[in-house]
């Protein structure tokens, strides 16, 4: 089974949590603050994943992501109590794989867990949507063998909304996840607009299509 790390500070979620994980056969290791939990890391092996709260009592869960993220894909999952669409948006812009806002369901985590789990980080992974299939270390994509020749924001912009299907962005968090800015304004966001209109149109036989629904703003679907 897969080797999870834990860090979170308070210490009734990280027993219920690391409890329900190991029985359901995870090995689990545990620390209450940045420093345990980055030193934990560094010197065991084979972790699969973090289970990383945003706010620690000697850092910011954000900023070890993103310091982690320099030599490491490790799958991380963000918890946090937090205002949670920008926690979700500063999360993805760290380099989380997934968000899950407290209280939830030990059920939800678990199916998290198991999704993330699922995916390996060695090698080039390939993941997919539909027909289209991403190759996370060369920032490409293809249709069944096609190339689709994106250019890197366009890669980024699918990529995103592929992996958060069922929730819609609009075009400003999208903007601020992808150009890592942040408090942009409209006036600022018109390079959002011209590359998902070129995305559109060379994603248009893929099966896969961006939906716009105002004022909701952008998701990714299956064509029906």
């Amino acid at each position: 089974m897969s080797k999870i790390l834990i860090i979170e500070d308070n210490k009734d979620i990280l027993y219920t949590n690391r409890t329900m994980l190991e029985l359901n056969g995870y090995e689990v290791l545990s620390a209450e603050s940045v420093g345990a939990g980055k030193k934990i890391f560094r010197e065991t092996g084979n972790i699969s994943l973090i289970i990383l709260d945003i706010m620690l009592p000697d850092g910011n869960g954000l900023e070890l992501c993103r310091e982690i993220r320099e030599d490491s894909d490790v799958r991380i999952l963000f918890l946090s109590a937090l205002d949670a669409r920008r926690d979700v948006i500063e999360g993805f812009r760290a380099g989380g794989d997934d968000y899950l806002e407290k209280p939830y369901h030990l059920e939800e985590l678990l199916m998290r867990v198991k999704s993330l789990t699922r995916r390996k980080n060695i090698g080039a992974p390939v993941h997919s949507f539909g027909n289209i299939e991403f190759r996370e270390y060369s920032l490409g994509a293809s249709c069944e063998g096609r190339d689709l020749s994106l250019r890197q924001k366009e890669y980024a912009i699918l990529k995103f909304l592929c992996d958060n299907p069922d929730e819609f962005f609009t075009a400003k968090e999208i903007f601020e996840i992808v150009w890592s800015v942040t408090d942009s304004d409209s006036s600022e966001i018109q390079p959002f607009y011209n590359t998902v209109s070129s995305l559109k149109e060379k994603i248009s036989e893929t099966g896969v299509e961006i939906l716009h629904e105002k004022p909701k703003g952008y998701r990714a679907a299956l064509k029906k």
